[in-house]
């Protein structure tokens, strides 16, 4: 009995606990070990493996990979996992009012703004009611002017559709709806000034002209053009001339 004592009182000071012991033999002294309650949480009377089970069940509480975003536009939502993805064209969402209608939705055009979503524009003849539809991708170099709902002259209406604009009329803007231009007045970005004048004559007159919004690249000059620069005999297309927003005008003959 006195050896079994001086065991415990030795294993107590080891491991700064406080253990029991009873019988009168060493087979009685409780057997310790460098592992049990490490892996615990050390603040329950369970054994180590009790314990061990106790950290390791944290790993429950892990969030699972998010799926890939519906659209580029998509942004992640609300914690712990932010895997609600956001859209802001997917209908009526947390957003409320912002929310922006699908494509095919009808709208209403706005010269405070477009009223659809992203990558799309109300597409309203007349700058009336419409319908959301998908922004133009290409465009044409036919020259085919439209007056746009903004006021700008677009060579034609692949054009206005490639900048998300509806059309008021299928003709150039005229003075009384266009958005002129002129020195110290330049146009909106994106537009170019239409220093259109009548003759050469004109050419020595101040001149205003009219914002144009043009192709990317311009068609080729073609046999019959007669469009010319005030400062040159040479013909050139209208397009390029346009673009350049120096004073031109059409010309019965010129070189080429």
């Amino acid at each position: 009995m006195k050896r079994a004592w001086v065991g415990c009182v030795a294993a107590a000071s080891c491991f700064g606990i406080v253990v029991a012991c009873s019988g009168s033999s060493e087979t009685n002294i409780p057997a310790f070990s460098s592992s049990s309650g490490s892996s615990g949480d050390g603040s329950s009377g369970s054994s180590g493996s009790s314990g061990s089970s106790g950290s390791s069940g944290s790993s429950g509480d892990a969030c699972p990979p998010c799926g890939p975003a519906p659209s580029p536009e998509c942004t992640k939502g609300t914690p712990p996992c932010f895997c609600d993805w956001v859209c802001p064209d997917a209908g009526p969402t947390d957003a409320g009012s912002d929310a922006k209608p699908d494509a095919g939705a009808d709208c209403e055009w706005s010269k405070d703004g477009d009223t659809c979503g992203p990558g799309k524009y109300c597409d309203a003849k007349g700058c009336e009611k419409g319908k959301c539809v998908p922004v133009g991708v290409t465009e044409t170099p036919t020259r085919k002017p439209v007056c746009g709902c903004d006021g700008v002259t677009y060579w034609n209406e692949s054009v206005a559709a490639k900048r998300g604009m509806s059309v008021a009329e299928t003709s150039e803007c005229t003075n009384d709806d266009r958005v002129g231009c002129g020195e110290g007045d330049p146009c909106p970005a994106g537009a170019s000034c239409n220093r259109r004048v009548g003759s050469g004559v004109a050419c020595a007159l101040d001149s205003d002209g009219a914002c144009w919004a043009l192709p990317a690249a311009c068609p080729a000059i073609s046999a019959n053009s007669r469009a010319r620069s005030c400062a040159s005999q040479k013909c050139a297309d209208e397009c390029t001339l346009i673009k350049a927003e120096a004073p031109w005008f059409v010309a019965v003959t010129c070189a080429p």
